[in-house]
């Protein structure tokens, strides 16, 4: 290869008026460098990534000019974007994902510039996961079990893990995962994702309605206390059986006496929350002595309690 490094002497006399000359000053030797340096090589750099960051091997241009490296300039795209010294640099400026070509030159002592370094394709991702498929019901009752399905996805980088769900009375970690309210009114859905670089996507502009069903709000636990057994003479003089029954909301309940597989007496009772005393009225024909049967249902939900008790 040809290159322009030349070697030039310069010295100084000077002239007085009379067009005297005087005699030379020390020659000083100035180097010409006119060739520019090679390109750099081999630019390499993580990908997909949020800040883009790369090397490259360094430039010599002691096969060209010969005046030594000083700087390299980047350019993303064809557009310049920053200058170092050293062989590695990291774009802070990168604001929107894609795909993004990166070239590198090199700059010599004499100001020349080499041609561009072969193009490195980097992917940044800048944006968490796409969830475009949030998918639930506008409204279900309480105490339905209601089904969430989302499906993230990323085209630039690894959706990591599954999403996770706050539904306002509760938490939960899956693409598709089913939910209980216990209580009527609006909740706000929020569900969150991310990919493999950390960057997140959150939707909360969602909400699911939650209704009293027709029969009212189905307890979830329903519990009844042994019932004592009476002596027969008792149970004819105050003509009913107390049970005691719990149930976690209120509701309505429906009591039934049996004797030998027979009904003897069967009643429905509206019930506050908590703890209650019922007391069930029993039929004069029926009081009579034998083994009993009480039960305890809920109206509105697949609930049940039994006790059995004896009559002497």
């Amino acid at each position: 290869m040809k290159t322009w490094l030349y070697s030039f002497g310069y010295s100084i006399t000077a002239v007085d008026r009379a067009g005297n000359e005087s005699l030379h000053s020390r020659t000083v030797i100035i180097r010409y460098d006119g060739t520019p340096p090679l390109p750099p090589l081999d630019p390499n750099g993580a990908s997909p990534t949020r800040l883009p960051t790369f090397t490259w091997v360094a430039a010599n241009d002691q096969a060209t000019g010969g005046s030594a490296i000083t700087s390299y300039r980047i350019y993303r795209n064809g557009a310049f974007v920053g200058e170092t010294s050293g062989t590695s640099f990291t774009d802070g400026n990168a604001v929107a994902s894609g795909h993004d070509i990166y070239t590198v030159r090199a700059i010599d002592a004499a100001g020349n510039i080499s041609g561009p370094s072969r193009g490195l394709d980097l992917v940044v991702d800048l944006d968490g996961p796409i969830l475009d498929t949030v998918s639930f019901p506008a409204q279900r009752t309480v105490g339905a079990v209601v089904d969430f399905s989302v499906t993230p996805r990323d085209a630039l980088s690894r959706v990591l893990g599954a999403a996770t769900w706050d539904f306002g009375d509760g938490l939960a970690t899956g693409n598709k995962v089913t939910h209980v309210f216990g209580l009527p009114g609006t909740y706000v859905i929020t569900v969150k994702a991310a990919d493999a670089l950390g960057n997140t996507t959150i939707v909360a502009n969602r909400a699911i309605r939650i209704v009293t069903p027709p029969g009212g709000i189905p307890p979830s636990v329903l519990r009844m206390k042994p019932v004592k057994n009476l002596s027969l003479r008792l149970l004819k003089r105050q003509r009913y059986v107390g049970v005691s029954v719990y149930s976690d909301v209120n509701t309505v309940l429906e009591f039934t006496i049996e004797r030998g597989g027979v009904v003897v007496i069967s009643r429905t009772k509206r019930v506050p929350a908590g703890a209650s005393r019922i007391n069930i009225p029993m039929p004069r024909r029926e009081i009579k002595r034998g083994r009993y049967r009480v039960s305890v249902r809920a109206t509105n939900a697949d609930l049940e309690a039994v006790r059995k008790f004896r009559v002497r």
